[in-house]
């Protein structure tokens, strides 16, 4: 017997958004470094740059998976 409260649903629609977001964060980490760092001229600033994403990208791996720690750290250096 089904409750009238119950919804059954596909998570089609969730599993592409869900998809779509993570695209598009994984691009914006990968080109919007080289893109800043066109037009930046210190080397300080850029080595700033380079690290901030490197350590956004291993803390976001690190939050939004279930890998151990040696394998963030070797997706990271990939």
């Amino acid at each position: 017997m089904v409750s009238a409260t119950t919804n059954y649903h596909s998570s089609v629609a969730l599993e592409a958004f869900c998809s779509t977001v993570l695209i598009t964060i994984g691009m914006t980490i990968l080109f919007a470094p080289m893109w800043w760092l066109e037009f930046v001229g210190n080397n300080l600033k850029r080595l700033g740059i380079i690290t901030g994403f490197v350590l956004f990208f291993t803390a976001l791996l690190g939050i939004a998976t279930n890998a151990k720690p040696y394998e963030v750290l070797a997706a990271a250096t990939a």
